[in-house]
């Protein structure tokens, strides 16, 4: 199967038929993945059974959003509008997990994006706190403002895979922003990067094109946890390839 047909049943929910019934954006709730209570843990467990193990993940979605006249980047426009659709057209039944930057003292970005969200779709959302300019999430260590200690983003990271491998995740379709490639060096990769490199089979005889930036060290985190990554279309400014 091609990477576009790929990408396309992977983005099939962006046809499925909203319900206006059913539609209260008044009613959409936020919640930390972290500190979700037993009731919350077996909600989200029973929404992955019916998916088949696969939940959205959504990374920085509105970074450095523009609420003015709209931008002349086709790509970015493009981006907004298929973003839109697959928040809004989501049916509840398939988890959403989005990665939010709120590191120590910006914690009212949560509450901007519950607002942001709210005009799209209702129901709940699974909340990830990030450090700020990287997808590191920001539980434990939080003082570490610029993630300059490695063990910082491998224990963040760890709690986050560890919640949702034991609530049964196995696919991810990750979606958001930034995505970039870099070529880097076999001999400077994280250990996430090592693994990346092994999972998918690549010549680590010479430098290596792996992704980067905020979404694309999400996908090498992720990936090196286990967790398969489903490509989507709704990525910017890069696609998954």
């Amino acid at each position: 199967m091609t990477n576009q047909l790929q990408e396309t049943r992977n983005d099939l929910e962006f046809i499925l038929p909203t319900r206006p019934a059913e539609k209260d954006n008044e009613t959409l709730r936020f919640v930390m993945l972290s500190e979700m209570a037993e009731r919350e843990k077996e909600e989200f467990r029973q929404k992955v059974e019916r998916s088949q193990g696969t939940i959205q993940v959504w990374i920085h979605t509105h970074y450095s959003e523009d609420f003015g006249p709209e931008s002349p980047n086709e790509n970015l426009r493009n981006y907004k509008y298929l973003r839109n659709k697959a928040i809004s057209s989501s049916t509840g039944e398939m988890p959403i997990v989005t990665f939010i930057e709120t590191p120590p003292g910006f914690e009212d970005e949560i509450e901007k994006y519950r607002l942001v969200y709210s005009k799209l779709t209702n129901g709940l959302i699974y909340i990830v706190p990030t450090f700020q300019g990287t997808s590191v999430p920001c539980i434990l260590d939080r003082d570490d403002i610029a993630v300059r200690n490695h063990k910082t983003e491998v224990e963040n990271w760890d709690i986050v895979g560890g919640i949702l491998a034991k609530l049964g995740v196995k696919k991810i379709i990750i979606r958001g922003r930034n995505l970039d490639f870099s070529e880097i060096k076999p001999e400077d990769f994280t250990l996430a990067q090592d693994i990346y490199s092994k999972i998918e089979d690549l010549d680590t005889s010479k430098p290596v094109r792996i992704p980067d930036q905020c979404l694309g060290n999400a996908i090498i985190q992720l990936k090196a946890r286990g967790f398969e990554i489903l490509p989507s279309r709704v990525t910017f400014p890069k696609k998954i390839i």
